[in-house]
């Protein structure tokens, strides 16, 4: 029965691929023509998969459809490739998540990039951005075929022998960025003023996979700080005096950038060293601070404190706990200041 399924398949294809030009860029004929009852055909897209120099047809779709055309339902997806078989015919190789996962819900995208290192070729990424333009879903996947090398065999449908094997899936409302070898995710902290989100940064296993052996579980996170996802051109003159705190921490390596945030004499103070930041070490060998604990509901509403912790990351590669500091701030000329700071 499956042989006939396959035949069936093969003639389907063949009809549908028929006097279809193969034009650079593009995929070798129509496939909306093969959703099944239930889905609803978004896109396709040929990429070329692997890195392998040929081809592949990125099909999404959507399913879950409701009769009133809720546009919020998830979307899924499958490549159609041409490696195997004698004579050879095209496959459609689903892209499964761990736990049978969705692909997203908003406005899905394909491409390709080396993003693993430790993989042979590149990778096929499908982001989901959502109407506010945040990349709020990104997953990863890795072509894997065991029969590489008996090309005449049939394509198999046992994801042990050939598939699309999912390497990575990242979820977060406030945008997530991916690099080779990094996957940066902010999650906003929705209890928090001044638009806090939470940042972890995420290198893969022997740079080949972002889960835990023999896992559906993330590696765990490289780096973790917080981070205001807008700081605003100039955070002094935001309601909010911790931004101006979180500003100082981005520039404190910076002598010519202190005195746009801090008053004369604390400016002096930290350039001195006589001015504690919370580092264990000239600010000449630091090489940025991840902050991990923000309050400020300190002081007074004219004169607040902000209290920071974290870690201190050095030029040489070590890691050093930040001593928690409370910095004061006052109103001048409407804007805020750093007057000073003292160890907790």
């Amino acid at each position: 029965m499956r042989t006939l399924t396959r035949l069936a398949t093969m003639i389907l294809l063949s009809l549908i691929l028929a006097g279809c030009g193969t034009g650079q860029g593009k995929c070798n004929g129509d496939f909306s023509g093969l959703m099944p009852k239930g889905w609803s055909f978004i896109s396709q897209t040929a990429l070329d998969t692997d890195g392998k120099g040929q081809l592949q047809c990125v099909v999404l779709y959507r399913f879950d459809l409701t009769k009133d055309g809720k546009k919020i339902t998830p979307i899924g997806g499958v490549v159609y490739r041409q490696d195997h078989g004698k004579p050879r015919w095209i496959y459609p190789h689903p892209l499964k998540l761990p736990d049978d996962f969705y692909l997203g819900e908003h406005k899905v995208e394909p491409y390709v990039m080396e993003a693993l290192s430790g993989s042979e070729g590149s990778e096929l990424v499908i982001k989901d951005t959502d109407p506010n333009a945040v990349i709020v879903q990104l997953s990863l996947f890795s072509w894997r075929d065991n029969k590489k090398d008996q090309l005449d065999t049939e394509p198999s449908s046992n994801p042990d022998a050939m598939s699309y094997k999912a390497v990575g899936l990242f979820r977060a409302d406030g945008g997530i960025t991916v690099e080779k070898d990094k996957v940066t995710v902010l999650t906003r902290r929705k209890d928090a003023r001044s638009q806090l989100a939470d940042r972890k940064v995420y290198v893969p296993r022997e740079n080949k996979n972002y889960y835990k052996q023999n896992s559906n579980e993330l590696v765990d996170p490289a780096e973790t700080d917080i981070i205001s996802l807008v700081v605003g051109d100039d955070p002094t003159s935001s309601p909010y005096p911790e931004k101006t705190v979180m500003a100082l921490y981005d520039i404190i390596k910076d002598d010519n950038k202190l005195g746009g945030l801090m008053s004369e004499d604390a400016a002096k103070a930290l350039k001195e060293g006589k001015l504690p930041y919370g580092c264990p070490a000239p600010r000449d060998q630091l090489d940025r601070v991840l902050i991990q604990t923000l309050e400020w509901n300190r002081g007074t509403e004219a004169q607040p404190q902000v209290l920071v912790g974290g870690k201190c990351k050095l030029k040489d590669g070590s890691s050093k706990d930040m001593a928690t500091i409370v910095w004061q701030l006052e109103k001048v000329n409407s804007k805020w200041q750093i007057k000073g700071a003292t160890p907790q």
